[in-house]
């Protein structure tokens, strides 16, 4: 799936990126946290809702920056939903407690 995202035009690797965020490793991970910086708003909401369904907490930092920090509303609630369910993934804290513990810090964007 790398190797046909470097040879997809956009509308095929906005199509693919979701699924990266789904198979995680590192490779992939690299691949999403580049496209969040692509110049096409395809290919990046499609990076922040991979990055959203990841399978690992080694994304719940970068996901609580974009829950606080992203411009669009969609990637900061997505990354919102995201990281509830990475906490909830390692047997943390339940989604809607995150929700609420971090809608305080969102809200002022117009997250919640």
């Amino acid at each position: 799936m790398l190797a046909a995202l470097k040879t997809a035009p956009p509308a095929g690797r906005a199509a693919l990126l979701p699924a990266l965020g789904r198979l995680g490793g590192s490779e992939a991970l690299a691949v999403v946290r580049a496209a969040m910086n692509d110049p096409d708003g395809a290919i990046r909401d499609a990076a922040v809702r991979a990055l959203s369904n990841w399978p690992a907490a080694t994304v719940a930092d970068q996901l609580m920056q974009l829950a606080r920090e992203a411009d669009q509303q969609p990637h900061r609630v997505w990354a919102l939903r995201g990281l509830a369910r990475v906490i909830a993934r390692q047997g943390g804290t339940q989604p809607q407690e995150t929700s609420v513990s971090c809608s305080g810090t969102c809200s002022r964007r117009g997250t919640d």
